[in-house]
């Protein structure tokens, strides 16, 4: 059975469209959502332009984090070169500003924490 409405194929008997969602037989409304703004399945994820930088920004969040509990002046010098990483490729979310900030506080405390250490 074939859509009046957008032209995809659907299994006979069916009722609805599996692609659009149109009715398929007995003249029955064409689109169950009716008076809204609608877009086709296919379109909608499509048009959303990923964020630059956002799995640096993330890892520099992780790692600013980690740097609190062990292995604080690796994780620490990681978080801040991912988060610039993600600063210069456009990124504009506070993760990135975050994971710099996290992983100065925690590279300063873990450096405080060997000296006193020694």
């Amino acid at each position: 059975m074939i859509c009046n409405k957008c032209g995809a194929q659907n299994p006979d008997g069916a009722r609805a469209c599996m692609r659009c969602g149109a009715m398929l037989a007995n003249g029955a409304p064409q689109n169950f959502n009716q008076g809204y703004n609608t877009y086709p399945q296919n379109q909608q994820m499509n048009n959303i332009a990923p964020e630059p930088g956002r799995g640096l920004a993330i890892a520099s969040l992780v790692l600013g984090i980690v740097s609190f509990f062990c292995v604080g002046v690796i994780a620490g010098i990681l978080a801040i070169i991912f988060g610039a990483m993600a600063k210069n490729q456009g990124n504009k979310s506070g993760m990135a500003t975050a994971g710099i900030v996290l992983g100065i506080i925690g590279f300063v405390l873990s450096i405080f924490g060997l000296i006193i250490l020694l």
